[in-house]
């Protein structure tokens, strides 16, 4: 056995070490599942439920000794606001610290307001399986699933062929997809691979070097499962609007097989000098699609589209600009009628912030806040209000620090700062 294996067996042996069980004062809680914020104030990190439209529920949080890397000194240190995640009930928050060459994995319980510390050899950000009785744990090029109950951590990436990222659960949670290296022959690729819970039956999905042209980037992301018609569908490009004009848009099943192009301004008869996808989600109807089309004649959309389990392309909003505005987030409400979107007004990085809600029954406007010179970033849904940050600076990357939450209310378009009362730092969380 060489030096290499030893060490990682040590660290291994380390990390299954489970200990350490603590107790804030709880607080009880009324069972919802609505959002919880993390406030950063004088007594540490404390946890709220949005109640209502401008209403919060504190709900416990954690010990002084806890703190944000970058925003506030304390023992331990969390590497970013979006290392905490929400369990999907939402009673549970997960996340990694490190306290010098120390480093844990942390899972507050908001009714008991325990929480339970394991030591792990590297920081992690935490993936909740959707049953809410696992997490993966991804420091690439290595990747676990860590048992919530049993404390059984089973690796299921081998370093150097795979270099695990971009990881979700199945919705049954019996397995995982991911992006991981290809070695097997040049060029080396970023591929899409499936394995198992346990770590069994792991191979690759995709050969993106055979789909797209020579010349194209063959970067992966916006990876989302089609419960509608168990594909995963990916986009190859990802890179951004100058440096890669278009986005390609593909579907494949769990064996590998069938892959299908999704076309997108050709569906509308069009030509486009740009297409890039800002995201996809899942939904019965089969995935959701947001992108920005820039066509060759001088029009440009922000457009939502839904393919259907049969193939067929339907267009759920489409919003005109005289001049190119690169749009940056969308999310759709749980109820699949609405979509928020945000994007730039104009074409400066640092330009006013647009904030749109679109109906997709009739394609109008719900709510509109345009022009506004605050930085938006992470929106969400809670029930039918958008929730979203505030920042110091424009939100790319995890470089951002947040400032504030906001709702904004449908019906009214008026927004509410949620924590202005605790006059602190504060940020969603999200699963």
């Amino acid at each position: 056995m060489n030096r290499i294996s030893i060490i990682i067996l040590s660290a291994l042996s380390f990390w299954l070490l489970t200990f350490g069980i603590s107790k804030s004062e709880a607080v009880e809680d009324n069972g919802s599942t609505s959002h919880l914020i993390a406030v950063i104030g004088n007594q540490g990190i404390s946890f709220f439920r949005i109640q209502s439209y401008g209403s919060l529920q504190s709900i416990g949080g954690l010990p002084k000794n806890f703190g944000i890397e970058g925003i506030s000194s304390s023992d331990w240190l969390i590497s970013g606001t979006g290392s905490l995640v929400t369990s999907p009930k939402r009673d549970q928050v997960a996340f990694s610290a490190h306290r010098g060459t120390e480093n844990a994995l942390f899972i507050y319980s908001v009714s008991q307001g325990d929480l339970q510390q394991t030591a792990i050899p590297y920081p992690v950000t935490p993936i909740w399986s959707p049953h809410g009785d696992a997490l993966l744990l991804a420091a690439p090029p290595l990747a676990y699933v860590y048992e919530i109950v049993s404390h059984q951590l089973t690796e299921i990436t081998h370093a150097p062929n795979e270099v695990g990222g971009n990881f979700q659960w199945l919705p049954d949670a019996t397995a995982l997809f991911y992006l991981g290296l290809d070695t097997t022959s040049p060029p080396k690729n970023i591929e899409i691979y499936v394995v198992n819970r346990d770590g069994s039956n792991r191979h690759r999905l995709t050969h993106t070097s055979s789909v797209v042209p020579a010349n194209a980037n063959r970067s992966i992301c916006n990876l989302t499962w089609s419960p509608a018609n168990s594909r995963i569908y990916y986009v190859v490009g990802c890179l951004g609007f100058k440096d890669n004009p278009r986005d390609y848009v593909f579907s494949v099943n769990l064996a590998g097989e069938n892959r299908l192009e999704v076309a997108l301004p050709t569906a509308f008869k069009e030509d486009a000098s740009v297409t890039a996808v800002t995201n996809m989600v899942a939904t019965t109807d089969g995935p959701v699609i947001t992108y920005q089309a820039d066509l060759v004649n001088g029009d440009h959309h922000w457009r939502v589209i839904n393919l259907t389990p049969q193939g067929e392309l339907q267009l759920r909003f489409d919003y005109h600009f005289d001049a190119p505005r690169e749009l940056y987030d969308a999310k759709i409400s749980p109820d699949n009628k609405h979509v928020a979107i945000v994007g730039l007004t104009d074409e400066d990085i640092y330009g006013s912030i647009h904030l749109l809600v679109g109906n997709f029954d009739d394609n109008q406007i719900a709510a509109d806040l345009d022009g506004t010179d605050d930085h938006i970033c992470n929106i969400d849904w809670d029930d039918q209000n958008v929730l979203y940050e505030t920042t110091d600076i424009p939100c790319f990357g995890n470089k951002s620090k947040p400032i504030a939450t906001w709702q904004l209310d449908i019906p009214t378009q008026k927004t509410v700062n949620i924590s202005e009362s605790l006059g602190k730092i504060s940020w969603v969380l999200h699963g």
